[in-house]
């Protein structure tokens, strides 16, 4: 299975220490790509959720993708152990949303880039307003048609983000939603 991981941003300096939080922990046949958001205006920009929204659910960003599986991450993302391997079988995974019933966060993400592209297509994104963010609109559509979704306790074991969890694989946004995000990112330290 070919898998990349990927980086949306158009700050190089954030980008690449977002590689460093990540790449140690990736494996060795693992593809990274720093991915600079589309050019307007002389400058690469990505400057409200909504055009990072429009990037993901353009049939473009997925067409032609030659990888089985791309791991999206964010630079306030980061991995804390081995075995991202482990949770390939989805056609999505990310951290469980505790407030959003079946929906999980794409900040750190695994998905199927034919799965991302076919409902890109099929089910065209009409913003924020009727869809949510992109992560949403992608979660409630693959379970609408019956794609291959984890549950509850397999996400919260890939990636925590709302609920405090110890035992992750990975973590997105920690530092938003908990005082005590340090005892997350450290919970590895002395094994």
């Amino acid at each position: 299975m070919k898998v990349a991981a990927v980086i949306i941003d158009d700050r190089e300096l954030v980008a690449q220490k977002a590689i460093n939080d990540h790449v140690d922990f990736l494996p060795d046949d693992w593809i990274v790509v720093h991915q600079k958001p589309p050019y307007a205006g002389g400058i690469y920009y990505i400057k409200t959720p909504m055009v990072y929204n429009n990037i993901l659910t353009n049939p473009n960003f997925w067409r032609g993708c030659m990888y089985d599986r791309v791991l999206i991450f964010q630079h306030d993302s980061g991995l804390l152990k081995s075995g991202i391997e482990e949770f390939l079988e989805w056609d999505f995974i990310g951290s469980w949303i505790k407030n959003i019933p079946g929906c999980m966060n794409g900040g750190l993400s695994i998905r199927n880039p034919k799965v991302m592209y076919e409902i890109c297509i099929k089910h065209p994104y009409k913003g924020m307003a009727v869809h949510g963010n992109e992560d949403i609109y992608f979660c409630n559509k693959m379970r609408e048609l019956g794609y291959k979704m984890p549950d509850k306790e397999t996400c919260n074991k890939f990636a925590v983000e709302t609920e405090f969890e110890f035992g992750s694989v990975g973590y997105h946004a920690i530092d938003k939603y908990h005082r005590n995000y340090k005892e997350i990112l450290n919970q590895y330290a002395n094994i």
